[in-house]
């Protein structure tokens, strides 16, 4: 009995130890990680990285003082705070792709210059411990000994250090899950961002002194506050703004994020005017916004930048617009924000597409594509070769609808979208022709034009060889689209017709003059010679394979369809032999018979 009742009494005792043992490494684990926060802070502070001992990703956090205050890893960005306010700019437009970090950059500017009796919880953000302040603390500890880059690094760091807390800050996301597409949509869209607009206003209300604002001003706010109905919303963000900067004696930095969420579309729903309705009418204070931006105005820049269809609205390019107004110049400068090497590998692989390219560049037609495909985007290269070619040139800007959707139908009709997109589809089809030596090969095709010397075709032929890429020239239908594709862009007072079809088949490529005084026209037939070590001795040699050519030209009669122009009284026959960069031709003038 003695020892049965020992038993219980021990196994109580040996469930506590146990509990004490665990909460014992429960608290060493605590401690350690303290500690190791501590250390992390104090380095930060000396401007020092430590070890990380455990990682923290930020998995499903997405806002900038989640980040700072719970510790989690993320890539430092906070020096190109100096590339927005060091830069003299008042207007900036983020277009980072998606999920690249754009909400919350404009998240920490708002922690960075935002008043601190605002931002709450964000105030304890110590940016002295981020790269700009550790980079900052850097160079005024060796200040004398800075090389003259360096010095004027410093100088943008002090002058963006010089903004840190001390503007008021409107934060808007226009972002909703369901992008609205219908009149009703657009209604509960606008409610919603005026329901945001009142909450910036109330949190400013409540601890700014109010009576220190002119009457009007106080009037105002208050009724953007109680989300009043009588209030003229379409200008609530500027008239909020104008609040802030009368009660600071500072400008307002208006961070707009998410502002293309009220720019997606159906194309049954359209987009419907309504949408723009309460806050299209920004302030012309500080304004970063991380999407698309609404323009009208100058009827030069209409046909220039205009063109973008959105259900039953016509955009213009803001980026074009913003960069634009801030050069004060009305140049192309979309096409210089990507670059364009696939669209030109395709081109140069698939003829039918480059020379329906080239038609609806010149206006002559328009494209259509399956609805279907609008939503279609292109996650490699082969499928920008393949069947998304234009939905790629769709949504990179290039092309646009031709008219607004009606929602009848499975296809619509695209072209070239406005005079910038038409230039720089120009660049394209010159970039298939050619790259170092276009403005020589140009130069040698408009005086061919002008005097229809042989001499200048051919050498022009040889230039825009020579400056293509051997990559490039490995079959017959290379060379046929890089000389077109040239052409076609060049002589511009001539028709270039493509495989046209005449007498027996279909010649590679015809030149007809347009003008009265011009009675040359040119048929080209293109050979390429395909030879390797094995079957050189096999092959015909150049010269043989350009007067193959030539006879083409003749047997199959490719003369016959040029009797139609009433200009032309004679043809220049040349086939042209091509291997890798080297080139022989054969010619003949033949009279067209009346």
């Amino acid at each position: 009995m003695v020892t049965s009742s020992k038993q219980p009494h021990q196994e109580i005792k040996k469930g506590v130890k146990n509990k004490i043992r665990k909460s014992q490494k429960l608290q060493e684990r605590k401690d350690n990680g303290n500690e190791h926060q501590k250390d992390q802070s104090r380095d930060r502070k000396k401007g020092t990285k430590s070890k990380t001992r455990n990682v923290h990703y930020p998995v499903g956090v997405d806002h900038f003082s989640t980040l700072e205050l719970g510790g989690y890893a993320f890539i430092d960005r906070t020096l190109y705070l100096k590339d927005v306010f060091a830069s003299g700019f008042n207007h900036f437009l983020i277009l980072r792709p998606r999920r690249s970090g754009k909400s919350l950059f404009l998240q920490m500017i708002e922690s960075f210059v935002g008043i601190q009796n605002y931002l709450g919880k964000y105030k304890n953000v110590d940016f002295s411990s981020y790269e700009i302040g550790i980079r900052r603390k850097e160079l005024l500890e060796r200040q004398e000994l800075l090389c003259e880059e360096e010095e004027v690094e410093l100088l943008d760091l002090q002058k963006t250090w010089g903004y840190r807390s001390q503007h008021p800050t409107i934060y808007l996301s226009l972002y909703v899950p369901d992008p609205p597409s219908s009149d009703g949509g657009a209604a509960d869209f606008i409610e919603l961002i005026k329901q945001r607009i009142s909450a910036i206003a109330e949190k400013y209300r409540a601890i700014i002194d109010r009576k220190a604002l002119p009457k009007v001003l106080r009037r105002a706010l208050r009724m953007l506050s109680n989300l009043r109905t009588d209030f003229p919303w379409h200008t609530g963000l500027y008239r909020l703004s104008e609040i802030l900067a009368e009660y600071y004696g500072r400008k307002a930095v208006v961070l707009i994020d998410e502002y293309d969420s009220s720019l997606h579309f159906t194309l049954k729903g359209g987009m419907h005017s309504k949408r723009c309705n309460g806050y299209n009418s920004l302030p012309e204070e500080w304004g970063i916004c991380s999407c698309f931006w609404i323009f009208g105005g100058r009827t030069d820049l209409k046909a220039k930048y205009n063109g973008y269809i959105v259900g039953d609205t016509r955009l213009y390019n803001p980026w074009s617009v913003m960069s634009c107004l801030e050069g004060k110049n009305v140049l192309n400068y979309w096409a210089g924000t990507g670059t364009v090497e696939n669209i030109i590998e395709a081109l140069r692989k698939d003829f039918s597409i480059l020379s329906k390219l080239a038609s609806v560049w010149k206006g002559e037609s328009t494209v259509s594509i399956e609805i279907e495909r609008l939503a279609a985007y292109p996650r490699s290269e082969e499928s920008v070769l393949g069947g998304l070619f234009w939905a790629v040139l769709l949504q990179t800007g290039y092309l646009s609808l031709s008219e607004p959707y009606d929602g009848k139908g499975s296809t619509v009709d695209l072209k070239i979208t406005n005079l910038e997109m038409k230039e720089a589809v120009r660049q394209i089809l010159d970039g298939v022709g050619s790259v170092s030596c276009s403005a020589s090969s140009k130069k040698l095709l408009q005086s061919f034009a002008a005097s229809g010397n042989l001499g200048d075709l051919v050498s022009a032929i040889e230039d825009i060889t020579l400056a293509s890429s051997s990559k490039n020239l490995t079959r017959e239908e290379s060379y046929h689209n890089i000389l077109f594709a040239m052409m076609y862009c060049t002589l511009t007072n001539w028709l270039v017709i493509s495989e046209g079809e005449s007498g027996h088949g279909f010649s590679d490529i015809c030149l007809v003059p347009l003008a009265d005084q011009q009675k040359t026209a040119v048929v080209i037939e293109i050979k390429h010679r395909k030879s390797s070590k094995a079957t050189a001795s096999k092959v015909p040699d150049l010269d043989t394979l350009a007067r193959e050519a030539l006879k083409q030209i003749e047997d199959k009669n490719y003369c016959f369809a040029l009797k139609k122009y009433a200009n032309v009284e004679e043809v220049l026959c040349l086939g042209i032999a091509f291997s890798h960069k080297s080139l022989k031709y054969a010619v003949k003038y033949n009279k067209i018979a009346t």
